[in-house]
């Protein structure tokens, strides 16, 4: 289980020029335990996605009234290219094979882990042993 901030995976996927960073953090994250399936808890990703969409919003419709756009400060996520996250999140599903949980904030990630943790605890009591797949 990885728990990662919007912030950075915005600094993994978007904000990376050469698209390379995202690659070594998951060969990172996959290499810690060989063979073991990855669950990330994305923590506030859908918050800022939305902060970008309002902020261009805000720029186009100041646009069309021909005035300028009011300083506020989601401003600096006007430049997220929300189609480059989203084609983010897909390739870390169908590349890295990575299940995502996303979050709103600490006390949802939170809840979250625990639930996971419990889940993934109780996997070898589902099944008697003559069921359990052997590798």
């Amino acid at each position: 289980m990885h728990w990662l901030k919007a912030e950075r995976f915005l600094e993994l996927t978007t904000w990376d020029a050469t698209g390379l960073a995202l690659k070594f953090h998951m060969a990172k994250v996959k290499g810690v335990v060989n063979g073991a399936k990855v669950l990330v808890v994305l923590e506030g990703l859908a918050n800022v996605v939305g902060k970008a969409k309002n902020a261009v919003k805000r720029v186009m419709d100041a646009a069309a009234r021909g005035t300028q756009a009011r300083a506020n400060k989601d401003d600096k996520w006007a430049e997220l290219d929300v189609e480059k996250v989203e084609m983010a999140l897909i390739e870390m599903q169908l590349v890295y094979e990575v299940r995502i949980v996303q979050t709103a904030c600490t006390a949802d990630s939170a809840e979250w882990i625990s639930i996971l943790a419990a889940d993934i605890a109780s996997i070898p009591y589902r099944y008697p042993p003559s069921v359990r797949l052997r590798c």
